[in-house]
């Protein structure tokens, strides 16, 4: 089960990382490339893009959004997605939060149909130092006539300076894996 190896490589690091790292930023925008590979033999991997926006509200807690949109390399047909949500954080330490989301989401595949429904999200952030932060995670998705899912992702995010940083994730749901590179760029005010 991939979750449970997710969950000890966090368990591992959260220990083993130093208690000099900064603190962890929900006020960001990011900008990815998106590539979907699906777990279908006959389907052909799409690629895309996809946007992140995460603001802060009230001490421990956030507003999230992201929209992708990506097309299938062999058969041209494109896909949009949309999530909206709140999501809360416990601090456990100077350089580790737990966090939960839970967000409004759409899936609209022009040529096949469209689909929303909701997801929650629960999560492990950790700054292994000022410029590196580890992201492991679980979300499951609820969507109107698909079926429910399960996903998991892990990512990492490399400070460059202090409004700008290089950010990558990976994600295995049921039917497919999910690879974002980018740029994440932080308020600095």
């Amino acid at each position: 089960m991939p979750g449970a190896g997710l969950t000890g490589l966090g368990m591992l690091l959260s220990t083993a990382l130093p208690a000099m790292a900064a603190p962890l930023d929900y006020n960001y925008l990011q900008a990815s490339w998106l590539r979907v590979s699906p777990d279908a033999a006959q389907q052909d991997d799409a690629d895309g893009y996809q946007i992140d926006l995460s603001a802060p509200l009230e001490p421990g807690s956030f507003l999230r959004a992201r929209y992708s949109r990506y097309e299938n390399d062999g058969s041209a047909a494109d896909v949009s997605a949309l999530s909206v949500g709140l999501g809360m954080f416990s601090r456990l330490s100077e350089s580790a939060d737990l966090y939960g989301a839970v967000s409004y989401e759409t899936l609209d595949r022009k040529v096949v149909d469209k689909a929303s429904g909701y997801a929650i999200e629960l999560g492990l952030r950790m700054a292994g130092h000022a410029r590196l932060e580890l992201d492991l995670g679980a979300r499951y998705r609820n969507l109107e006539d698909t079926p429910d899912e399960l996903i998991w992702q892990a990512g990492v995010v490399l400070q460059l300076s202090p409004a700008i940083a290089l950010a990558a994730q990976y994600s295995q749901g049921d039917d497919d894996r999910r690879y974002t590179a980018g740029l994440r760029f932080f308020s600095t005010d």
